[in-house]
């Protein structure tokens, strides 16, 4: 866990392979929480530290709205939550503003047919 948070400490997120590389830390971070949420003496600790450095980039880190990090941050806050229980709402006054943002946001998707694999519109 360590090496996990001085990578999202010294890795700036500028470039797209940045942003990814900080994604996948943030993801790694997730399961690794999962999987020790029932040893809370481990758990507790290193999750509170890490909700405050993610609520923080969430918030005042002005991340795009393609930037892969807002998916990996909202998935690994909600399994920090589990973590913590109860401890997880002195998060909550700055996270629910941040998700409520993020759940607002046009998502472009198309639905192609199953026979179509390019999804042309050519009215067929």
């Amino acid at each position: 866990m360590p090496g996990l948070l001085s990578l999202l400490d010294t890795t700036k997120y500028e470039t797209q392979a940045d942003q990814e590389l900080r994604a996948s830390c943030i993801e790694v971070i997730g399961f690794i929480l999962t999987s020790v949420k029932d040893q809370p003496e481990i758990c507790k600790a290193d999750s509170i530290v890490i909700a405050n450095k993610l609520i923080d980039t969430l918030v005042n880190g002005n991340l795009a709205d393609s930037d892969p990090q807002i998916t990996a941050i909202t998935s690994c806050v909600s399994q920090i939550a589990v973590c913590l229980k109860d401890e997880f709402k002195q998060f909550l006054p700055t996270i629910v503003p941040a998700l409520l943002k993020d759940a607002q946001r046009s998502i472009d998707f198309k639905v192609k047919a199953q026979d179509d694999p390019l999804g042309g519109d050519d009215g067929e």
